[in-house]
């Protein structure tokens, strides 16, 4: 998960077994909740995440793109923006040694993705520093 504006990682995980992207969105939320000390309200999907429901209580709404309803301006906008996060994913692939996971197991596969988004944010927080 990525923030809306400035595009920084505040969740990552692996999910083993190729789930359903809707059956991760509750567990990814959480984990923001947990991480941040506060979910967001409003979650920007793909497609992907087609029939997903805020799980165990959380107060997100999910909107997803082509679904019916109508929708504000700025909510058009966020939509839209969504697709800021497939960059970062290159990113990670290229950049920060998620291409090929050189660790062993389940374990490996969590603590790859954790190390990355790491990496990522501190190469933009070095880069907000610099002169």
């Amino acid at each position: 998960m990525s923030t809306s504006e400035g595009n920084w990682i505040v969740g990552a995980s692996a999910h083993h077994g190729n789930p359903f992207d809707g059956h991760t969105s509750g567990e990814s939320l959480r984990q923001m909740e947990r991480i941040a000390g506060s979910g967001p309200k409003e979650a920007y999907c793909d497609k992907g995440y087609r029939g997903a429901r805020s799980k165990e209580g959380a107060a997100c709404e999910i909107l997803i793109p082509g679904t019916k309803g109508k929708r504000s301006r700025m909510v058009q906008w966020f939509l839209r923006r969504r697709n800021a996060t497939e960059p970062i994913t290159g990113r990670l692939k290229s950049y920060h040694g998620m291409a090929r996971c050189w660790l062993k197991g389940e374990d490996g596969d969590r603590i790859n993705i954790l190390m990355a988004s790491c990496g990522f944010n501190t190469k933009k927080l070095s880069g907000a520093f610099s002169c």
